[in-house]
């Protein structure tokens, strides 16, 4: 079975975050809070000295998803860091992957503040952002940096990076500038907090986006889907895993996200998300694993917030975990306190191995 995990210094990172650094990070509004710990993570020297207290190290939570190798199935959310600021610090924090973005083509400020708000009470956030973005052209800048730093081979996590647009021309040339200094592509066409669809309003819009993009991708693709809010959101959905299927894009993150209204926010309303969601996610991954089986890689996001919740996505048919709100809540230690977690649950439950869990989904 192997060595039983333990706690130690991994453990004491939560608590101290929770007990010390939290409160005070808390008492600033959940955007400020947000845009400090970029901050923090955009310098790569202390938390490359720090970096052995966020690795698990366990060959039992090896994974392959989509293509890509992962050492453990706990990977970090489009969202956090939009524009790849905080890759330097994030590459250290014992993530099996790390997703950036959503980059879109130009400069956009998003929706109007606040558009942020925390709920403690129940581990969870409202989010109503509207897709921010510093921009393509500086990205790049950003993500080439990085993967000087950090070329392919040398133990960083795997870098997917989210990619959006307007038009199949935008996200085309977002793929072409950003592909090389990735190792996957994320495309979010169906982000719940904006109106604009472009091209991408309907299937034969989004279809003809995938035939094209096939003709010139190197390297795995994967396709965020749309909230589950209604039975036609879910039928888009598959009708998208269809397409992805059918062109050989390699996996799809689905979003346990729901409709919350918050009189804190400038509009009013956005998006829940964070351990309230869990049911929901894993509803929507057992349905989605049994539409598709075994042709799409699955990334769910959405409810995870410990090691228990992350063993039932994955034992549900999910191939990776994507946090967001965790690391909100139990900070840098999240990734690596969870993965600890995660082993011990696999003890009791005799499970050898992640690559065990939800098998009876693909038999």
């Amino acid at each position: 079975m192997g060595r039983r995990p333990r706690m130690g210094k991994r453990g004491k990172d939560v608590r101290i975050y929770e007990s010390l650094i939290r409160p005070v990070l808390f008492r600033l509004s959940a955007e400020r809070a947000h845009d400090l710990a970029k901050r923090a993570l955009s310098t790569e020297v202390p938390w490359r000295l720090l970096s052995g207290r966020f690795q698990t190290g366990d060959p039992r939570l090896e994974t392959e998803v989509g293509g890509l190798r992962q050492a453990n199935p706990i990977g970090l959310a489009a969202g956090l860091d939009k524009d790849a600021d905080a890759l330097p610090g994030l590459a250290h924090l014992g993530f099996g992957s790390l997703t950036v973005g959503t980059i879109m083509p130009g400069v956009r400020k998003g929706n109007p503040k606040p558009r942020l708000v925390r709920l403690p009470e129940r581990m969870a956030v409202i989010d109503h952002m509207g897709l921010p973005s510093k921009g393509l052209d500086r990205a790049v800048r950003k993500l080439r940096r990085f993967r000087a730093a950090h070329p392919p081979g040398e133990g960083r996590p795997p870098l997917i990076v989210s990619v959006g647009g307007l038009t199949v021309e935008e996200v085309l040339a977002g793929h072409g500038a950003v592909e090389p200094l990735a190792d996957a592509v994320e495309f979010d066409l169906t982000c719940p907090n904006v109106t604009e669809r472009g091209d991408f309003e309907t299937m034969d819009g989004i279809s003809r986006f995938v035939e094209r993009l096939v003709t010139q991708r190197r390297k795995p693709l994967f396709f965020r889907l749309p909230l589950r809010l209604s039975d036609e959101n879910w039928r888009k959905a598959l009708a998208m895993c269809e397409v992805a299927a059918k062109y050989g894009v390699d996996g799809v993150t689905p979003a346990g996200g729901l409709p919350a209204e918050d009189a804190r926010l400038a509009l009013g309303k956005g998006a829940l998300a964070g351990k309230p969601l869990l049911e929901n996610s894993l509803r929507i991954v057992r349905d989605l694993r049994s539409a598709v089986g075994d042709d799409l890689a699955i990334r769910i996001a959405g409810g995870a917030t410990d090691g228990e919740s992350v063993f039932r996505l994955l034992e549900a048919g999910a191939d990776a975990v994507n946090i967001l709100t965790a690391f909100v809540y139990r900070g840098p230690g999240a990734a690596a306190a969870m993965n600890r977690e995660l082993l011990r649950k696999m003890d009791e439950a005799g499970v050898k191995s992640v690559r065990d869990l939800g098998v009876k989904f693909r038999r």
